[in-house]
């Protein structure tokens, strides 16, 4: 009976140990693998919620100023249409014209607006004066505003004024002012007058009738379908 090889024994130990070192360093080689790949995927899932928390506040500052400035944008255009309407305060709209609107008064009135007026809103008011081409803004044509307005309103504008419109209250006395505001009554009215005058005197036109057979029609479509 022949004994086994003790080399032989030993060799095919040395082999089967490097077969299962070699075993164990492939199942910890895939672990660690696994473990990268599950780190990475929860990495990419929590990447799109970070961005959604950081997005979100974001949004809603920016909503919450919008929503803070948009009454400061109104309250701003309520002042400013206050501004432009330059309404007088009610107290001065109720305010009687002490002077009576006879034809000294007006005459008075006249001499006035044609010395500190005209230049600006012209002769008939028509804001058409000779400085009214240097201004930014248009002085009112009084043909149309003086009458929607009362006299305690003419006589407040008058005095307080409004740029480009200077303040006349300390270059004209109060009852200059009011002589100011019956000369604009009479002024306004003879304008509004001779307006409907020269309305009523004008003859309405008659259509042209074309003279038959001339191959010509007044249609719409004779004249591209207007």
């Amino acid at each position: 009976m022949r004994l086994p090889d003790s080399r032989s024994h030993l060799a095919g130990g040395r082999r089967t140990l490097a077969l299962f070192v070699a075993f164990a360093g492939l199942v910890g080689g895939l672990a660690l693998w696994g473990s990268r790949s599950v780190a990475t995927e929860e990495s990419s899932a929590d990447k799109p919620k970070e961005e959604k928390e950081k997005t979100e506040p974001k949004q809603e500052v920016e909503a919450k100023d919008k929503t803070e400035a948009k009454p400061e944008a109104d309250a701003k255009d309520k002042a400013k249409a206050e501004k432009d309407a330059w309404e007088a305060p009610a107290d001065a709209q109720k305010q009687a014209n002490p002077i009576a609107a006879d034809a000294e008064s007006i005459s008075r009135g006249e001499k006035i607006y044609t010395k500190t007026c005209a230049s600006c809103h012209g002769a008939t008011g028509k804001g058409d004066g000779k400085s009214a081409k240097i201004l930014a803004k248009k002085p009112a044509d009084l043909r149309d505003d003086v009458p929607h307005h009362s006299d305690g309103d003419l006589f407040w504008k008058i005095t307080e004024g409004k740029k480009p419109m200077p303040s006349f209250k300390k270059d004209l006395k109060p009852e200059q002012r009011w002589d100011v505001v019956n000369y604009l009554r009479k002024l306004t009215a003879a304008e509004a007058a001779g307006d409907s005058a020269k309305k009523a005197a004008t003859p309405p036109q008659e259509p042209k009738v074309m003279p038959e057979g001339t191959g010509q029609s007044h249609s719409h479509e004779s004249h591209g379908g207007y």
